[in-house]
């Protein structure tokens, strides 16, 4: 992960609420982006979903590429399109771990004293699925930070043959304003994903400075995976 950092603006921004991996914040001052091969420009969301624009399922909808099927073929070379679509699905499922959870519905199951409610989202309803589905996304590395194996209090787990989570949600940095993404190919085995995020000032409209992030999308173990991955909002 590399993350370019401009002159550091006057206004400290409040961070509000922790999760494994969550986002990190840095405050630059404002300056164009350069050495993008292709860029677009988006205002976030308060919900983890995805940009419709990506074509990309919203959270609580039904998953365009089910958990069974992301098994990776043998890679074939990528285009920009689909480096930018890989992004966005990266975004809607790590927020199910820093921004909220997958949808969830009925009663309330207590175990190990933790309160869990069914998941409700389709392709999704195994713990099994979760993992194979974000395995098509990030490394294995990550994958372990945000669903690890052995801890008593799982965020996510399976209770009766069926995937449950505790439920939760945070709010979106309200100092953040638009996002321009972009995507460059370092190699033929490397892209990289960067993230341009306007910071702005207590009125929450004027823009005082400008965040950059770089993502790794590296060919791993034969598949396309984000190998440093956080959210930006």
């Amino acid at each position: 992960m590399k993350k370019l950092v401009c002159i550091t603006v006057l206004a400290a921004i409040l961070l509000c609420g922790c999760s494994p991996g969550e986002s990190r914040y840095r405050e630059v001052a404002a300056s164009s982006q350069t050495g993008a091969d292709q860029s677009r420009s988006v205002r976030p969301s308060s919900s983890a979903g995805t940009s419709a624009a990506s074509g990309s399922p919203q959270a609580g909808g039904s998953a365009e590429i089910y958990a069974t099927q992301t098994q990776n073929a043998p890679p074939e070379p990528l285009t920009e399109q689909e480096v930018l679509y890989a992004y966005d699905r990266a975004v809607e499922a790590y927020g199910w771990f820093s921004m909220g959870t997958l949808p969830s519905t009925g009663s309330l199951v207590e175990e190990d004293g933790c309160q869990y409610q069914r998941v409700d989202y389709d392709g999704i309803s195994s713990l099994e699925e979760l993992r194979t589905y974000r395995g098509d996304l990030f490394s294995q590395t990550i994958i372990d930070q945000l669903l690890p194996r052995d801890t008593s209090a799982p965020l996510y787990r399976d209770i009766g043959g069926r995937l449950y989570v505790q439920p939760a949600a945070r709010g979106a940095d309200i100092h953040k304003g638009a996002v321009t993404t972009s995507v460059r190919q370092e190699n033929a085995a490397a892209w990289s994903v960067n993230v341009t995020v306007e910071i702005l000032g207590d009125d929450l409209t004027t823009v005082t400075g400008v965040e950059m992030d770089s993502f790794p999308y590296e060919l791993t173990d034969g598949r396309w995976v984000f190998t440093d991955f956080y959210l930006v909002d």
